[in-house]
């Protein structure tokens, strides 16, 4: 009979804990899928950054408000600086039914867009956004994060909506490599996050951005997890409110106009070191 080695004791304790007790010794991941979100949402450990709250349309100088007619798929707004506005403590981003020509290109519609390109690139972080959409066929509201250097993808869109389905914001991790020049060859990875409605009231998104995984709270409650994919260069955050496209559709008779994209403040936290 051979003698117990006791170095063999580290291979069957996790085996006759589990059969005596009903758990093993992987405490570590069991504590981390047994965090709330209230534990996960606190800001212990993080470091602010970047903070917009519209105050003062001061605030508008940490962003580029940008005016251009060429966008992509098929929107039918012109972008003007004129659509984003700071009034009573919030970002009002509005579209409008109205003609305007810019660069020789006639649209029927105006909104606006602004980002922080140049302005605050960050790779990894926390970011926090209280926001409102518009309600109404053709609305395109979005919150997302492009490259610095301008390549595509990666692309991370922490919301976008659409103005038919108030109560549905879809989260996309967009990666891969081009294909034909435009379309991700593998992704996006997308969710859906569902409420009582988007255009009626204010809500919460916090998105995390790890080296291995982007993580979405929408209202304080988990909402989506992508692991593939996930960018490791500069990005900056984008926020615009299109109309029309090959997504969301054309306004109808029905689509009041004008109507608003309304942000109360925009946050940006990394990890403290």
């Amino acid at each position: 009979m051979s003698s117990l080695n006791p170095g063999s004791f580290v291979f069957w304790l996790p085996a006759l804990l589990t059969l005596l007790f009903g758990f093993s010794t992987t405490l570590g991941c069991s504590a981390q899928e047994a965090q709330t979100d209230a534990e996960a949402l606190d800001l212990k450990g993080w470091k602010m950054v970047f903070d917009c709250e519209f105050d003062s349309p001061a605030d508008l100088k940490k962003w580029n408000i940008l005016e251009r007619s060429e966008n992509a798929n098929a929107e039918l707004q012109c972008y003007t600086p004129k659509a984003v506005t700071v009034d009573n403590g919030y970002l009002y981003i509005t579209g409008r039914k109205e003609d305007t020509k810019f660069d020789g290109k006639l649209r029927h519609y105006t909104s606006g867009i602004l980002n922080t390109q140049k302005k605050l690139d960050v790779i990894y972080g926390r970011f926090d956004i209280r926001f409102k959409v518009p309600k109404g066929k053709g609305f395109w509201p979005a919150f997302w994060l492009l490259p610095t250097d301008d390549s595509w993808p990666p692309e991370i869109d922490w919301f976008e909506q659409l103005g038919h389905d108030p109560k549905t914001i879809y989260i996309s991790n967009h990666w891969g490599q081009h294909y034909n020049g435009f379309h991700p060859s593998h992704g996006p990875k997308k969710f859906e996050a569902t409420s009582p409605d988007f255009s009626e009231d204010f809500h919460t998104l916090t998105g995390f951005w790890y080296p291995n995984k982007l993580v979405t709270y929408v209202d304080g409650k988990k909402a989506a997890v992508s692991l593939d994919g996930i960018p490791d260069q500069k990005m900056f955050m984008i926020l615009n409110l299109a109309i029309g496209g090959d997504w969301p559709g054309s306004p109808t008779d029905e689509t009041k106009f004008p109507s608003e994209m309304v942000v109360d403040y925009v946050r940006v936290y990394q990890k403290s070191k």
